[in-house]
Formats: structure tokens, C-alpha cells, sequence
């Protein structure tokens, strides 16, 4: 062995690893507990924040929607105004419905901690501070049209009305303002006034005569509006605002101290001025005003028109194919009611369109067996239908226009652009966000979504609405021109504007189509 050197001892290297590898495994484990440590008083912090427990005084179908979380609307504007507030003020809130007898008895028992929607002169509670106010309704005359007209306007109209000796059934559990009360109980004294606690007995108590006016908030008597059958559509009647009121959160001062109170004011403030405020509403009114804008006679039409277009598509491929009774059926429903199927699944809508009407399906068997028994007796007289269609046109042929093809492609573009309007509607009334993506998204399916999957089971693989035709890009066009109408157009004073946009949609969408099979424009490769 050389002087000097020494062999390395092979033992104590790997004591010398192992110590150094278990130090690190050490620190390593004490670090996965610490941080495990800190998860764990970051989530008791979180679970001892201060919940406070609140009423919601709405009352029928509520302001702007349920008070569940989980409501197809995608909740009431209240519930999720007090959800951002509570992220940002780091407070939890419980809101339930209750009547504002029920919520006064609470204040003073000092079982309830802030109630809302409140007014600044109501007397919920003695004790009780106010917030700054989170919103605005608009309250509404509404005044039968064979009437004389009022020359008043606002709560000037409500005095005139009520000095005319007209009745005015105006919607329970709630105050218009102090000048609006007051003429109110003036008028109650002289049996003028009738308090009506559901908004659908409001309209219906109006439009029977038993009234000459009604009084609500605008969305709430929207929202009843759209209860109606179809063919009880609210007319136009003499429409007076009476005020703005703008509400809101009464707290108890027994029960909340006045930092919390001032963390809220501030968090509101925060929210309103960075636009959340707003966008909540608009999001929480969309579906109620998209409702009654739609609550026509002639929009339910559009359904029957595309399922029986759809249908007839269907029908035509079957005969034309040689398909069998079974087949037809199968061929007709996919278009007419499988795309709206595959909608509702996709957006969550409960029930869906066919199990909570009967209606499509049995316009698809009635399609299927009218057109079977058509077919039959076209079988039986062909020969002489031939020689009058000699006579008539000098062929032996039907016209060109009522060949298969066009035939096939008008029933198609029929359906396609009535299921675009109605495509984008469910999703709105659905609460998928954001519209922009989702309307034109559900517009596609519900329109194009049956017809592609109908000639797949057609032609497999080399189906021509994936590969050649414009097809589903003509509803997802007008699908976004159409939410961006409801986005932009829409709005509570003028619900009328949507209607002319939902005509202006189908025709478009009917004569693009038909444009592009005319001119045989196809779609961009790959």
C-alpha cells in the first residue's frame, strides 16, 4: 500500500449517505406537518366565522328568482349578492323565506340577524340599521285599455286612478313608498283597494274585470305572466311607472355590531362599483325577462312547426331508402326530438322537453302514421296521379320543386331554424354561463345535433353535415347573434325588442340555409 493513502472505508460511506438521507426525510416530515398544521387552523378559521342569519322577505315566485342554490335560474339575486359579499368580507350568511310578521317577531327575540328586501321606512324593527341600498325595483300600474287614459304620471297616476274610483288589485306583502302607502290606504278605506298575495290571481283578477288596475313590481308580475297558458297571453294594457324603490339589508343592531354591519356596507360598495353587483342581477333578471318575452301564442308554434319538419325530413329519407315502419319512426324522432334531448342533458334542464310534455313525441308518431297512410294511397293511385301530372305539366313527373331532394332540404332548414331560437331560450332560461358560449353551443345541438346523428345512423362515417354542408354552423351563426341580442337588447322596459330578434333569426337562419344548398356552398376542408 502507498504511504500516505488509505482505503476508503465502504461502511461508513453508506452511514454517511443513510444519516444524510434520513436528516432529509426528517425535515421533509416535519415540513409535511407543519404545512398539514396550518391547513388545519386555516380551516377551523374558516368554520369560526361569524354566520349570520337572515329572512328573505320575498314573497309568491320571488323578485328575481327561488331562494335555493341549485334553482334551474340559477338562484334569486339576493342569495348570490350575499355569497360574493360574504367571500369578501369573510362572513357567512343563512337566508331563509319567512313573512314580515314572522321576521318582526324575530328581531325582537333576537333570533334573526338582518332581513331583506327592506325599505327605509318600513318598522321591521325599531332598533334596527339599514345598509346601503343593493339594488332596484320598479314598481307598476297597469291599467285596463278600453279605460280613459290617465294624464298623470307616476304616483300622480296612482292618485288619478284611484280619485277616477277605479279598483286596484295590487300585489300583497310588500310597501310602494310612503306617497304610494298612503293612497293606498286612502283608497282601502273607500274599498278601492284589493290585496292579492299570489301575482298569477293579480293578473287573472284583472283581466276577468273584477279590477280596473293592478299594482306590482315589473319582474315579479313578468314572472306571472309566464305562468299563463299560451293563449292567455297579457295583453297591452295603459302602463304607468310609479317609482323606483331601491331596497335594502335591514340588520339588528342587537344582534350585529356595527363593524360587521360596516365590513358589509363596504364589501357592497366594493361590489358594486367593480360591476359584480350588476352582473349579478342582470344574470339572475335574464331568464324571467327571456320567459315572458317568449310567452306568446305564436312562439309556442315554432316548436310544433320544427318537430313536424324535423319530422317529415325523417319520413322522406324512409320512404325514399326503403326503411321500415320502425325504421321511419326512428328517423323522425332523432331530428325532431334527439337533439333537444341531448340539449337538456347537456345544460342539466329538469325534466327534459319529452318527459315534460307528451306533445313532441305524439307529433312524431301522428307525422310518421299521416304520412304512412299518404304513402299507402299514393301506392295505390300512382298511375293515375302520373297521367295527371302529364296534363298538368306535360310530364310525366311532379314538378322539379317537389322533387325528394328539395323536399328534404326545406322540411330540414325549417327545423333548423326554428330549434336554433328555441336552443338558445333554454339555455338562457337554464343559466348557462356564459351566454355567449352556451347559446350558441345549445342552438347547434338542438338544431343540427338530431339530423346529424339520424344520417349517421343513415350513412356511418361519410355523414355530410361533418364533412361537406354547411349545416350546424348556420344555427351556431345565428345562435350567437341571437344571445348577443338577448345580452345587449334585452332589457325590463322593452322585453318587445327579443321578439323582433327571435323573427329576425328564424328567417335568417331559413334563408341561409337554403342559400347555401341553392348555391351548393360547402364547408372549408380540413
Amino acid at each position: 500500500m502507498t504511504p500516505g493513502l488509505r482505503t476508503p472505508d465502504r461502511s461508513s460511506a453508506v452511514w454517511a449517505i443513510g444519516s444524510a438521507l434520513g436528516r432529509r426525510l426528517v425535515l421533509l416530515l416535519v415540513a409535511v406537518i407543519c404545512l398539514q398544521a396550518v391547513g388545519t387552523a386555516r380551516a377551523e378559521d374558516n368554520t369560526r366565522q361569524t354566520v349570520l342569519h337572515g329572512a328573505w322577505l320575498a314573497d309568491g315566485d320571488g323578485l328575481l328568482g327561488s331562494a335555493q342554490p341549485a334553482s334551474p335560474a340559477g338562484g334569486s339575486f339576493e342569495l348570490h349578492l350575499l355569497e360574493a359579499i360574504g367571500r369578501r368580507a369573510r362572513l357567512g350568511f343563512s337566508l331563509h323565506r319567512m313573512d314580515p310578521a314572522d321576521a318582526a317577531a324575530a328581531f325582537a327575540a333576537g333570533t334573526l340577524d338582518f332581513a331583506l328586501p327592506a325599505l327605509p321606512h318600513e318598522t321591521l324593527a325599531e332598533d334596527g340599521q339599514l345598509s346601503r341600498p343593493y339594488g332596484v325595483r320598479t314598481d307598476v300600474l297597469l291599467c285596463r285599455p278600453n279605460l280613459p287614459p290617465l294624464g298623470a304620471v307616476g304616483v300622480a297616476a296612482l292618485r288619478e286612478a284611484t280619485a277616477k274610483g277605479w279598483r286596484i288589485a295590487a300585489s300583497a306583502g310588500k310597501s310602494y313608498g310612503v306617497g304610494p302607502d298612503a293612497i293606498l290606504a286612502e283608497a282601502r278605506d273607500r274599498d278601492l283597494v284589493r290585496w292579492i298575495r299570489d301575482n298569477l290571481d293579480l293578473v287573472q283578477v284583472m283581466m276577468s274585470g273584477e279590477t280596473e288596475c293592478l299594482l306590482a313590481p315589473r319582474l315579479e308580475l313578468m314572472a306571472a305572466v309566464t305562468r299563463r297558458p299560451p293563449d292567455m297571453a297579457f295583453i297591452a294594457h295603459q302602463h304607468f311607472t310609479l317609482r323606483e324603490v331601491r331596497p335594502q339589508i335591514l340588520f339588528n343592531t342587537a344582534t350585529v355590531d356595527a363593524a360587521t354591519i360596516a365590513a358589509i356596507d363596504r364589501a357592497l360598495l366594493a361590489l358594486q362599483e367593480d360591476g359584480t353587483a350588476d352582473e349579478l342581477r342582470k344574470r339572475a333578471v335574464l331568464p324571467t325577462l327571456v320567459a315572458f318575452a317568449v310567452g306568446t301564442p305564436w312562439f309556442a308554434w315554432f316548436d310544433i312547426i320544427g318537430t313536424i319538419a324535423f319530422a317529415l325530413s325523417g319520413v322522406l329519407i324512409a320512404r325514399a331508402e326503403g326503411f321500415s315502419l320502425l325504421g321511419a319512426f326512428v328517423l323522425a324522432a332523432l331530428p325532431a326530438v334527439g337533439g333537444g334531448v341531448d340539449r337538456d342533458l347537456l345544460v342539466g334542464r329538469e325534466p327534459i322537453g319529452i318527459v315534460a310534455s307528451p306533445l313532441p313525441l305524439m307529433l312524431v308518431i301522428g307525422t310518421v302514421g299521416a304520412a304512412y297512410v299518404l304513402y299507402a294511397l299514393h301506392d295505390r293511385l300512382e298511375a293515375p296521379a302520373r297521367r295527371v301530372s302529364l296534363r298538368l305539366f306535360g310530364a310525366g313527373r311532379w314538378p322539379r320543386v317537389l322533387s325528394f331532394g328539395n323536399l328534404l332540404e326545406l322540411t330540414d332548414a325549417i327545423g333548423l331554424a326554428t330549434f336554433t331560437v328555441l336552443g338558445v331560450v333554454v339555455a338562457v332560461r337554464a343559466g348557462a354561463e356564459p351566454l355567449w358560449l352556451w347559446g350558441p353551443l345549445c342552438a347547434a345541438i338542438s338544431g343540427a345535433g338530431g339530423g346529424i346523428l339520424r344520417d349517421i345512423l343513415r350513412v356511418g362515417y361519410n355523414n355530410p353535415a361533418l364533412r361537406t354542408s354547411f349545416y350546424a354552423e348556420v344555427c351556431l351563426c345565428w345562435g350567437f347573434l341571437l344571445s348577443l341580442a338577448i345580452l345587449y337588447l334585452l332589457t325590463e322596459e322593452d322585453a318587445a325588442l327579443l321578439r323582433i330578434s327571435i323573427v329576425v333569426t328564424v328567417l335568417g337562419a331559413l334563408g341561409t340555409r337554403l342559400l347555401l344548398v341553392a348555391y351548393k356552398v360547402r364547408s372549408p376542408r380540413f
